[in-house]
């Protein structure tokens, strides 16, 4: 069986603590080498069948993806792709593991959190189990209009919202491909 090259090489200029499967370079380390601090807005997102599959036919959710500052795996596809192309492991960081991950992070050192997406009664349920599990952190959220796309009123107001809040973290909720074009278009926009 011959290897396709383009699968498993390498990608040129990838950083060191990636894998590159299938055109996307993948974190491979320890969520604890991922910086919590002030700066420039940093995204993270997650790459699995779903939207490895979505972002196969819609170039704009392929360079969302592939802008991410952390492209973390979640779910098994990617890392058997990675084992077949390269022989290499990715290190699971499923979304749930993800979000605790953070979450815990934050409320160790006293943070804000910020929920985009959602209907409202889900986003105030967020809320309350949130304030219960990590007391430490300052919690608000948003649930944006459901439509297919945003105007530009619309991205005006939930970039408002959530720099108004100013959180440490932001979380999207808006299911794939929305959240990912979302954060890749307005990311510049974002004190978060």
């Amino acid at each position: 069986m011959r290897r396709a090259a383009s699968l498993d090489q390498h990608r040129p200029g990838a950083r060191r603590d990636t894998v590159t499967v299938f055109g996307y370079d993948v974190f491979n380390q320890d969520l604890l080498a991922i910086p919590l601090e002030p700066g420039r807005c940093r995204m993270l997102n997650t790459i699995g069948p779903d939207t490895y599959g979505i972002a196969v036919n819609d170039p704009s959710m392929a360079s969302a993806l592939k802008a991410s500052d952390y492209l973390v795996l979640d779910g098994v596809y990617f890392a058997l792709g990675s084992i077949l192309t390269r022989g290499e492991t990715i290190r699971p960081n499923q979304g749930p593991f993800v979000f605790d991950h953070f979450m815990a992070r934050l409320n160790k050192a006293g943070g804000r959190a910020f929920f985009l997406g959602a209907a409202p009664a889900t986003i105030e349920k967020i809320l309350a189990k949130t304030s219960t599990l990590y007391p430490n952190i300052k919690c608000a959220g948003l649930s944006p209009p459901f439509k297919p796309e945003f105007d530009e009123a619309d991205n005006d107001a939930m970039v408002e919202a959530v720099n108004a809040f100013a959180p440490d973290i932001l979380f999207i909720g808006m299911s794939a491909p929305k959240q990912e074009k979302w954060a890749h278009r307005n990311r510049d926009r974002l004190n978060a």
